[in-house]
């Protein structure tokens, strides 16, 4: 791997799901106390144990208050064809003001085309906002019978249970309205039904 900022970025020709991309969340860095002025760091992403990404921040404040005003990027990206590339990329901090005090950041996306006001940017080889990359959502490409095999995994983990639909149905929690567990159990169910008739 490279210096600072460095990893294989390896959908660099690819669009799909926002699921796909490594993300950077401005309320993340917030939430951390990464947006004061001066502060700089580095994210990685890993696999396992391994890391498979990774990104330099430094956060400026042009302006000379406690609100930074931008926060500078560098990496270097490595197509799947092609020799790595070091690219820095500037992206402007737009605050508003929350209704019990305090101020919420945004990233400001970007691309000279947009420039929405997102929290989210996604990477590979740019940072853009979701639209930029014309992302979906995985959940957007799911048929109703996935969502319904979706949601019944979802609602076995909810009750400690396995989210594999072959398995037993876990036992209701402690805790827990029998009227609860019956209305999950019957949303499960159907799900599970969906999945035997895909055989």
């Amino acid at each position: 791997m490279g210096g600072q900022g460095s990893g294989t970025w390896e959908r660099w020709d690819r669009k799909g799901t926002v699921e796909e991309y490594h993300t950077l969340d401005v309320r993340t860095m917030h939430r951390r106390g990464w947006l004061r002025p001066g502060m700089q760091g580095k994210i990685r992403w890993l696999r396992g144990k391994r890391e498979v990404a990774s990104i330099g921040w430094t956060v400026w404040d042009e302006e000379d208050d406690d609100l930074a005003q931008e926060v500078e990027l560098y990496y270097t990206v490595t197509p799947t064809t092609g020799n790595p590339e070091d690219l820095r990329s500037t992206v402007f901090l737009e605050w508003t003001r929350c209704n019990y005090g305090g101020h919420r950041p945004w990233f400001t996306c970007p691309n000279p085309a947009c420039n929405r006001c997102v929290a989210i940017l996604y990477g590979g080889p740019c940072f853009y906002c979701r639209h930029c990359h014309n992302l979906a959502y995985e959940s957007q490409r799911e048929d109703l019978s996935g969502r319904l095999r979706r949601k019944a995994r979802k609602i076995r983990r909810r009750l400690g249970g396995s989210a594999d639909l072959r398995e037993d149905f876990p036992q209701k929690p402690t805790g827990m309205h029998w009227r609860t567990y019956h209305r999950l159990r019957q949303e499960a169910e159907r799900g599970a039904a969906s999945q035997s008739r895909l055989g």
